[in-house]
């Protein structure tokens, strides 16, 4: 299923599945049978379903060691029990690992290029590791703690980021206690599928602080550890009315979070890419064959789906697979390249591919479509840069005896028709160029004015920006001033109480960083305090 199908959830029962019967195991000192058992099966579902799980194979195994080598001057007969727990913990593991191995030789280390969308989550080749280290820990902590931290507060994310140290700290101290390992099992599981991400991601591997469908396992382990570490809390109070009290005052601070930072959701804009395929269609059809990425196979299946599709296998030395596509009155060939989750026209080895694929194919031409997932990149060109993007391209495809005769430019894509040159022909340099990107950029402040009753200087809003085809950067007070959020093109985030009467908001393109701030600036957005229609006795 892994090989086809991302299923998150279905990945994470088994991991809780398998997680159940390992604390059984841990502190049982091997456990019975059926622990051993179901703990193996749960184990091999979970690697099945999802590859993240994984990561959890040496984490299971080094968990019984850790605690027998904290307690190893214990000459307790507890000690020797938990030694002979590890072999336990090992045999179970080692159908799981086969089936890793086996998946990683054949399946995972042929497909290195899917996650290349999420570069920000992976160490740069300039970056500094302990930068990188110390955002992903705040990352994560947005991911999965109930309320964010603004970038203006250095101090909380600086005790943020200390707590791992500290959690590290109290584990292992916590984990001298051989009467009751379970207590330990899930915090030291927890800290090693961080430590795991990380050096994952400092090798390409793994996004660290990515997108919270990425974070599933770690999720579940904060989410066990917290209630947990709550629950053995809650045992020292005495009263039932007090531990009663406590657990409806969590209750409501996880439904007052949940609220919160469901507000902060960007708004979705899927149409974008819908409409580019009804474009696509109207304009470029028929076609015979069409080149795609990854990400963009998915939405054409989407649109296409009531049609017959064919696999006829990948093009020997190319990454390229050959799908026919039958409709009721057309039929179609698509281009799929499996190197790349984004290919972009102006790629040389995106066009090194498009030119390799129709000298091998009957076809002469093709169409490109590249819908553009996340518009951080870039790889859509503003309005006054189409002209240059167009030239750029079409030199590289000179190079390649190929022309470019027709380019459009969507809000959320690039469409194009590409044709290989016939021998002695001279392409033209002018290919039809179309613009249909929108321009109702905006940034807004809600409310806006603010209403203050209590005299205060001081009050928070929401920002609400939407700029297609671009990733933003809103800064306080000026073009150049402190950074609010940097996001994607379209989205909100909420101030904190600092906000003051007429502070500014400008939006900003991060991608004209050399440029003068006048041209940098998208938009902006002047905040008001008002107490007229305050009540007053």
């Amino acid at each position: 299923m892994a090989a086809e199908v991302r299923s998150y959830m279905l990945a994470g029962t088994f991991f809780l599945w398998a997680l159940w019967h390992y604390t059984a195991i841990v502190s049982r000192s091997g456990g019975v049978t059926r622990d051993k058992f179901l703990f193996a099966v749960a184990l091999c579902f979970g690697v099945l379903t999802h590859y993240s799980i994984l990561f959890t194979i040496p984490l299971f195994a080094l968990v019984p060691v850790v605690i027998s080598l904290i307690n190893f001057g214990a000459k307790t007969p507890s000690l020797r029990h938990r030694l002979l727990g590890i072999r336990v913990v090992l045999l179970c593991l080692l159908p799981a690992s086969c089936i890793a191995m086996g998946a990683l030789l054949f399946h995972i280390k042929g497909f290195q290029g899917p996650m290349n969308y999420m570069p920000q989550f992976y160490l740069g080749a300039e970056e500094n590791v302990m930068t990188f280290l110390w955002q992903g820990v705040l990352r994560e902590w947005d991911l999965l703690a109930p309320f964010p931290i603004s970038p203006a507060q250095f101090w909380l994310q600086l005790a943020c980021v200390a707590l791992v140290p500290l959690a590290v700290v109290a584990t292992l101290l916590s984990a001298r206690r051989l009467d009751k390992p379970e207590n330990v099992t899930l915090p030291l599981l927890f800290i090693g599928m961080l430590v795991e991400f990380a050096g994952a991601a400092l090798l390409g591997r793994y996004p660290f602080g990515g997108t919270l469908r990425h974070q599933y396992i770690p999720f579940i382990l904060a989410l066990l550890t917290t209630f947990l570490i709550l629950g053995r809390c809650l045992s020292h109070l005495k009263r039932r009315w007090l531990q009663q009290g406590a657990v409806a005052c969590i209750a409501a601070l996880i439904v007052f979070g949940t609220a919160t930072r469901w507000t902060e959701f960007r708004i979705p804009r899927p149409d974008l890419f819908f409409d580019s395929l009804s474009y696509f269609e109207s304009e470029f059809s028929p076609y015979e064959t069409v080149y795609v990425d990854q990400f963009s196979l998915i939405l054409l299946f989407s649109h296409e789906h009531k049609k017959e599709w064919t696999d006829y296998g990948t093009i020997e030395g190319i990454p390229i697979q050959l799908l026919h596509v039958q409709g009721s009155s057309d039929s179609y060939l698509v281009l799929r390249d499996t190197s790349l989750w984004q290919a972009h026209l102006d790629d040389p080895k995106v066009q090194d591919s498009v030119s390799k694929s129709l000298k091998t194919l009957p076809q002469r031409s093709t169409d490109f479509l590249n819908l553009v997932q996340d518009s951080s990149n870039n790889q859509i060109p503003s309005s006054e840069f189409e002209g240059q993007y167009t030239q750029r391209v079409v030199r590289l495809l000179r190079d390649r005896q190929l022309t470019l005769e027709k380019i459009v430019f969507e809000p959320r894509a690039v469409l194009a028709h590409l044709r290989e040159n016939s021998e002695g022909e001279q392409p033209f340099s002018q290919p039809q160029r179309i613009s249909r990107q929108t321009s109702t950029n905006s940034i807004e402040a809600i409310p806006n004015p603010i209403l203050v009753c209590d005299n205060a200087s001081l009050s928070m809003t929401r920002i609400v920006w939407d700029f297609p085809s671009r990733w933003v950067e809103i800064r306080i007070g000026a073009a150049d001033g402190k950074k609010f959020v940097s996001a994607e093109s379209t989205g909100s985030a909420f101030t904190g109480r600092w906000v003051t009467d007429g502070m500014e908001f400008f939006a900003v393109d991060p991608s004209l960083a050399s440029e003068s701030s006048e041209r940098k600036i998208l938009g902006s957005v002047k905040v008001r305090l008002t107490n007229e229609g305050c009540w007053e006795e």
